[in-house]
C-alpha cells in the first residue's frame, strides 16, 4: 500500500477536507509512492474521496482498467457525526452539531447509491467488493479474508488485524490541543513524519481514549430524513437490507 494515506490523485475536483493533505497531482510524484514496489503480485492505496467524485472512478479505469475497488460503507449518519466530531476535536467546526449537519462538507459525501453505481458500472459488478462498516468490525478477521479472497492472494490475515486505531477521544493537555489545531505543526508532521508514526503518535500522547459523547437527537433525526431514500436505493441496487438507522445502545467508537 501506499505510505501516504489519502494520496488523492484521481480526484478531478480538490474536494474542501478539513485539515487533509493536498491531492497529489504530480504523476512522477505520484508513482514515487509506489518506488519501493518490488515483486508484489497487489498493489493500492486507498483515498476516500474518490467514492464521491463523479471523474475518480473514469480516470483510475483509464489507467488500470482491470484494477479492484474496495468500499467499506457506513450507516451515513454515524459517519457524519463521526467526522462532526474529529472537526470539533480540531477546532475546525464550532457550530453545534443539528446546524453542521445542515452543510454540504457534512452531506455530500454521504450519498452512497449513485456514487456505488457508478463503480459497478465502470469496471463491473465482479471487479468491486462492497463492505458494510458495522458487519465488518463485527467479524475484522472474516472481512479481511473476504477482501483477500477477493484479491486473489493466497494469504490469511495478520494477528494484527483485530488491533483498534482511530478511537475517538479527547485531548490529554491544554498543549496538545494547541499542537494538534495548529496547522504549521500539523503540515510539518505531514512533511517530516511517516503516516504511521504520526498516528502513533496522536494516539499515544496527544489523545486520551474516552467514550463517544451520544448524537444529539435532533440532528439525528434530521439526517436519517435526509438519508432515508439514499438508503433505500442502495438496499435495492445491491438486493439485501443494511443495518441502519436502527437505534442502538452500543454503537462503533470509531
Amino acid at each position: 500500500m501506499s505510505p501516504v494515506k489519502e494520496p488523492r490523485y484521481f480526484d478531478a475536483v480538490d474536494h474542501f477536507a478539513p485539515f487533509a493533505p493536498k491531492p497529489i497531482r504530480s504523476k512522477a510524484k505520484y508513482l514515487r509512492l509506489f518506488k519501493n514496489v518490488k515483486d508484489e503480485a497487489l498493489v493500492g492505496e486507498a483515498s476516500p474521496s474518490y467514492l464521491m467524485d463523479l471523474e475518480a472512478p473514469k480516470r483510475i479505469h483509464s489507467v488500470a482498467p482491470h484494477a479492484r475497488i474496495i468500499m467499506i460503507l457506513r450507516d451515513p449518519v454515524e459517519q457524519i457525526y463521526s467526522a462532526y466530531l474529529l472537526h470539533r476535536r480540531a477546532g475546525f467546526q464550532r457550530l453545534p452539531f443539528h446546524e453542521a449537519v445542515k452543510l454540504d462538507l457534512y452531506q455530500k459525501p454521504a450519498f452512497y447509491t449513485q456514487s456505488v453505481k457508478r463503480y459497478c458500472e465502470i469496471f463491473g459488478a465482479d471487479r468491486v467488493k462492497i463492505l458494510i462498516f458495522e458487519e465488518f468490525i463485527g467479524d475484522t478477521p472474516g472481512g479481511v479474508r473476504g477482501i483477500l479472497r477477493f484479491l486473489g492472494a493466497e494469504a490469511e490475515p495478520p494477528a494484527s488485524v483485530g488491533e483498534i486505531h482511530n478511537f475517538f477521544g479527547v485531548h490529554r493537555w491544554r498543549w496538545s490541543r494547541l499542537a494538534t489545531q495548529n496547522s504549521l505543526a500539523r503540515n510539518a508532521a505531514r512533511r517530516f513524519l511517516p503516516d504511521r508514526w504520526r498516528r502513533r503518535a496522536l494516539e499515544k500522547i496527544f489523545y486520551e481514549k474516552t467514550a463517544k459523547p451520544p448524537m444529539p437527537e435532533e440532528g439525528r433525526s434530521f439526517l436519517e430524513r435526509v438519508y432515508r431514500d439514499d438508503v433505500a436505493g442502495l438496499e435495492k441496487f445491491l438486493g439485501r437490507s443494511l443495518p441502519w438507522f436502527h437505534r442502538k445502545t452500543n454503537r462503533p467508537e470509531a
